[in-house]
């Protein structure tokens, strides 16, 4: 029986141009994601990344962390981060703890970045999470932060030193680091 703790599993998915300019083609998959909530699921997110138009980004909230589906699911450490998902643009890092540090050190130090921007103008909300330890590879987490606009989110880095210094100290931690931003759409 798998544990009944909040999952959110994240898909990305490149698709043609033609699918990209006609997103309604991808109603049928949501839906058929939807009746997966009598196993647990209790909400999708989806959306274009601004910087590739055709690669999509799907959140799947559950409280289940059993189905077929393969993809990755990241435990976060108190609640399902849906300020971060209904903001106007979320930021998403996917990464793996490179080798010789620990998670307590990615922990502290995604922290400190948190609490750099925290009240900024232009920030919403910011979560991370681990992935469960039986997919994917060991070490890999995702940093997600909801942003009013990807251009709020670069004038942060411009302009405030702390979040600048603290987001450089987190990426020497990481590595296979996967960045994008998506203005995504509750289901």
């Amino acid at each position: 029986m798998a544990d009944r703790i909040p999952v959110l599993e994240c898909i990305t998915l490149t698709v043609s141009e033609e699918c990209a300019a006609d997103p309604i083609q991808f109603r049928e998959i949501l839906e058929i994601a939807d009746r997966m909530k009598q196993q647990g699921m209790t909400g999708q997110f989806w959306g274009p990344t601004t910087e590739k138009r055709n690669r999509f980004v799907w959140f799947l909230l559950k409280t289940l962390a059993d189905d077929a589906m393969e993809s990755l699911c990241f435990h976060f450490r108190k609640h399902l981060p849906l300020k971060v998902l209904n903001a106007p643009t979320t930021e998403i890092d996917i990464y793996t703890i490179k080798e010789g540090h620990t998670r307590g050190e990615v922990e502290r130090t995604w922290s400190a970045v948190a609490r750099s921007i925290e009240g900024t103008e232009g920030h919403v909300a910011t979560s991370w999470g681990d992935v469960r330890q039986s997919e994917g590879q060991p070490g890999q987490g995702i940093w997600i932060c909801g942003w009013e606009s990807v251009e709020a989110h670069m004038n942060q880095g411009g302009t405030n030193e702390e979040f600048r210094r603290t987001g450089e100290d987190a990426v020497t931690l990481v590595a296979n680091l996967e960045a994008a931003h998506a203005k995504l759409q509750a289901y």
